[in-house]
């Protein structure tokens, strides 16, 4: 039940989730399959980090009849390339595996891949593409993207906080979305729903060497 039409909420994040991970790897596909590329020749590279799927987590908070519930995306990957002294050449793709989106609550899990709600069949991946980072303060930033859902896209701002410590780097945020922009929810079974889903992103990284 990701959603998206930004509303400015306090974000730490590199952005809310392709179909990699597990089930890629069942399926026999390379854990990245349909996960875009950055582009290429750069004239000045920004440096590139790779995901640490363990420490990276994509999790989201809806309300329905008044009753807040959280629920994961479990399967995502990223290419990130970040420098603070390079943000012109600095990007970050990220892509969900929507069938991997899960709450723990067994009426709503089986209702959440439907054509009513993330319609997984026809549309498996979210995809999120970064355009430019803009600093605003000590490890503060504004990412500024699109996301594309359930076959939908739509520019995203994101506020987020970027830690670099040595060789690792982590990027965080949390963004209210609003699921109706990108067609999340029809009919009756959605009247309870608020339309802003809360999402909130931990992508860790380590140098890629």
């Amino acid at each position: 039940m990701i959603v998206a039409r930004l509303a400015s909420s306090a974000l730490a994040l590199a952005l809310v989730a392709g179909g990699a991970g597990a089930r890629a790897a069942e399926e026999g596909q390379s854990p990245r399959a349909g996960l875009p590329h950055l582009a290429a020749g750069a004239p000045a590279a920004a440096p590139v980090w790779t995901l640490d799927k363990p420490g990276s987590r994509v999790t989201f908070r809806v309300t329905a009849g008044g009753q807040a519930f959280d629920g994961v995306v479990k399967r995502f990957d990223a290419q990130l390339a970040f420098s603070p002294t390079n943000l012109k050449a600095s990007h970050a793709v990220i892509s969900l595996d929507m069938a991997s989106t899960m709450t723990g609550n067994p009426q709503r899990d089986q209702a959440l891949p439907g054509a009513a709600w993330l319609f997984v069949r026809r549309f498996p991946r979210a995809v999120f593409v970064s355009r430019s980072f803009q600093a605003v303060g000590p490890d503060r930033y504004l990412l500024q993207g699109d996301l594309t859902l359930r076959g939908v896209t739509r520019p995203l701002l994101a506020p987020l906080t970027v830690v670099q410590t040595g060789e690792r780097i982590r990027f965080e945020g949390q963004i209210a979305l609003d699921r109706t922009l990108f067609g999340v929810g029809a009919g009756p079974e959605a009247a309870d729903v608020a339309p802003l889903v809360s999402v909130a992103i931990r992508l860790s990284a380590r140098k890629a060497r």
